[in-house]
């Protein structure tokens, strides 16, 4: 297993000497070194060797002793530099950058190597390192950043979810509702509620609306409670165009959900379904997930549906009326207590002594008998108990449209200014009490518009923890020895 480290963006951490005046990389005395590719190729850098790396290379170990010196050259492509270890000791230097010329460039390190490979282990730094012994020197020099911070709140599961949008109706909004959306920024640009339930002129004004989009624009489109009483065929038909499959059919109280790039009929997503009444709820549910101009993406998605709610009326004393053999009939339980509805879900029942009971419903003509039974024991009547019923209550339309902007991602608010950290940078977070290392995760940042300057967003979603951020040059750097052995 390869264990990497990616030097992209460094800060100054000198483990020995001062730093140099000038790049170190413009030295003329340095001998431009590319050594290629070769697992078995024990690089010993000595003797007053000064060698310049501008190109990836792949080799078994690096050791810089007795006045020798490896630099890496800056302004140029990613670099990427595999070796087990690199030594520095007894007058060895490497220099990426300095203190008054930064690195510029792309440097990637990998360790590689197993734990099980027949390779002795050195007896202080390990087996995959960059050791820096007695005498070395190594200088790393890039972008001042800040290197640590903390959140400043404890980050909620899933992260610090912000921006983008949401729209939710109900009651008093019936018909077809448009949202016009900018594929370039995932912005609302315009939405507009069509009464084709009531009005018969609405069809042709959603005809007209939807003509005057421009082609390329997202349309999110959606039938809030009802949407086909007043709705002529040229709405039906304009649907259609746009790659709709199912809106011609639309009935009465149908959930019907739709999104698609105008223009482009094969880009359409739909749901449908039929009203269920009081028999439960209906779903027509559609996303699609898009990409802005600037890299970042966005999902759309847009929900119809019909909601039955659900819920457990209170402990009820059994009625007082004649009783059924074997049982106490719904219609006398409706009688005393209201809240009882037709078609109950689920029924409970225990004594007033608090032994639960088993209930079983039963259909004899054409009445409903609830039968209760003590555990062990035949049915029959039991005078002192109490039941409850999880009931039905009457469905309810919803209709709600989201534009999710962190797509797999988690905006993080931090306790500093992290505006030095840039897009594709790495940090590491470390969330246990003791901020060990072996703990962390490692996260890159995505492009983020509505950030604040104490706002990055991060590819991923974090779990619930309090955490430190850090930039991850500097963990690699200040945990070397221990973390690489």
């Amino acid at each position: 297993m390869e264990v990497s480290f990616a030097l992209l963006l460094f800060v100054l951490l000198p483990l020995h000497g001062a730093a140099s005046s000038s790049c170190p990389d413009l030295d003329p005395q340095l001998k431009p070194w590319s050594p290629g590719h070769d697992e078995d190729n024990l690089v010993n850098i000595s003797l007053g060797q000064a060698l310049l790396l501008s190109s990836s290379a792949t080799v078994h170990s690096i050791l810089i002793t007795n006045g020798g010196k490896l630099v890496i050259k800056d302004k140029t492509g990613p670099i990427v530099l595999r070796t087990r270890h690199i030594q520095i000791e007894n007058g060895g230097e490497m220099h990426v950058g300095s203190e008054r010329c930064p690195f510029q460039s792309h440097l990637t390190i990998i360790l590689y190597g197993r734990a099980d490979d027949a390779v002795q282990p050195d007896s202080y730094f390990g087996r995959k390192y960059i050791g820096v012994g007695s005498g070395g020197t190594l200088e790393v020099h890039g972008e001042k950043k800040l290197s640590w911070t903390f959140l400043n709140k404890t980050l909620n599961p899933g992260g610090l979810q912000e921006g983008g949008y949401y729209f939710e109706r109900s009651w008093g909004h019936r018909g077809i509702i448009v949202h016009v959306i900018d594929p370039k920024t995932g912005s609302v640009v315009h939405s507009d509620r069509f009464d084709t339930y009531k009005i018969k002129g609405e069809s042709l004004r959603l005809v007209r609306y939807l003509n005057a989009i421009d082609d390329g624009m997202i349309l999110s489109v959606a039938v809030n409670d009802e949407g086909s009483r007043s709705l002529d065929d040229s709405a039906r038909k304009a649907m259609t165009k746009l790659g709709s499959k199912h809106f011609l059919h639309l009935g009465f109280r149908h959930p019907w959900s739709f999104i698609t790039i105008k223009g482009t009929p094969s880009s359409s997503v739909e749901d449908h379904i039929e009203y269920q009444g009081y028999r439960g709820s209906a779903v027509a549910k559609v996303f699609k997930l898009f990409q802005a101009d600037n890299g970042e993406y966005f999902n759309v998605s847009s929900t119809s549906e019909w909601v039955q709610d659900v819920e457990w009326t209170g402990w009820l004393e059994k009625p007082e009326k004649a009783k059924s053999k074997g049982g106490e009939r719904l219609l006398d339980f409706k009688a005393a207590h209201p809240e009882v509805c037709d078609h109950p879900v689920d029924i409970q029942a225990v004594t007033l002594d608090g032994a639960k009971l088993t209930t079983e419903v039963l259909y004899k003509g054409g009445r409903v008998i609830i039968g209760f039974l003590r555990p062990g024991t035949e049915r029959h009547e039991l005078p002192k108990l109490q039941s409850r019923f999880y009931v039905v209550k009457n469905v309810r339309p919803k209709l709600t449209v989201t534009i999710d902007t962190n797509v797999n991602s988690t905006i993080l608010r931090l306790a500093d200014d992290a505006r030095s950290w840039k897009v594709r940078d790495r940090i590491v977070e470390v969330a246990n009490a003791d901020y060990s290392m072996y703990q962390a995760e490692e996260f890159q940042i995505l492009p983020c518009r509505a950030c604040r300057p104490n706002e990055v967003k991060v590819a991923g979603v974090l779990d619930q923890a309090t955490l430190i951020i850090c930039n991850v040059e500097i963990i690699i750097l200040v945990y070397l020895l221990k973390l690489l052995q």
